[in-house]
């Protein structure tokens, strides 16, 4: 198979998974309450007096990082899921098309809706930090490049685990090591107050350190990162990426369908 042939395969599939994710209506209802609850931060920011665009911020990335992290983790349940039960997926397997080949360009598809919804906020923010008397602000699209990495880690963590759960188990689960990621600074005052404990240690090493992804004291105070700060997040997030996709990657093509 030569290299235009299946990078023009990946497209094409990437591309149809894309696509279908504008007909899913519960995709833009919460796309809509984002939008709707930045919105009433703006309002909210009329209220504080000075530092308004602060104020704006703070919220709005709050409210955007949440509802990115929801969509992510709701679109990784079911993005081959829904796909295997129904089996819709032995139609595109049949043609001389890899499981590998498959999995990257839904997983490519998926992650470029995710995109677009995120610069699709951050535009929003720019246009209300604007009316709330605020400049341009570089933090904003830290923040945005920041988000984007962690709802592609949520995503193949809750791809991964679709494998062997149903969505309720699935989501309580995703809200479990969501919970840990982001509490690796509380784990380690606790085992720096009463010793270690093995099943914390286990908790904290098997999730990404989601305080690399949160900019929420350097949103308010307006203390963007450098540009090595900011490229050590990337890449720690890229690593961690790369291990949650490879081994849901070797599950999908060993998964017996």
């Amino acid at each position: 198979m030569s290299r235009s042939s299946v990078l023009w395969k990946l497209w094409v599939i990437a591309k149809q998974a894309y696509l279908e994710l504008y007909r899913e209506r519960i995709f833009y209802n919460v796309i809509l309450v984002g939008l709707f609850l930045t919105f009433v931060g703006y309002l909210s920011s009329l209220l504080v007096f000075g530092h308004q665009d602060r104020v704006m911020m703070n919220l709005g990335t709050t409210v955007m990082s949440i509802t990115v992290l929801v969509l992510s983790s709701t679109l990784g349940a079911k993005l081959l899921r829904e796909e295997i039960e129904g089996r819709h997926i032995y139609l595109p397997l049949t043609r001389p098309l890899s499981r590998t080949l498959y999995f990257w360009a839904r997983l490519s598809g998926v992650g470029a809706f995710l995109l677009t919804n995120v610069v699709l906020f951050i535009l929003l923010l720019q246009f209300l930090l604007q009316l709330a008397g605020g400049p341009w602000k570089s933090t904003v699209f830290q923040w945005g490049l920041l988000t984007w990495i962690e709802s592609l880690l949520l995503l193949v963590f809750t791809t991964l685990l679709s494998f062997f759960l149903r969505p309720g188990m699935n989501l309580l689960c995703t809200l479990a090591f969501v919970f840990f990621a982001h509490n690796h600074g509380v784990i380690d005052q606790m085992e720096a107050k009463g010793g270690k404990n093995p099943i914390l240690s286990v908790l904290k090493n098997i999730t990404f350190d989601g305080g690399q992804f949160l900019l929420d004291t350097r949103i308010y105070y307006e203390a963007s990162l450098t540009s090595s700060e900011l490229f050590q997040r990337v890449l720690y997030g890229l690593l961690w990426f790369g291990v949650l996709a490879t081994v849901a990657r070797l599950t999908f093509t060993k998964r017996n369908l």
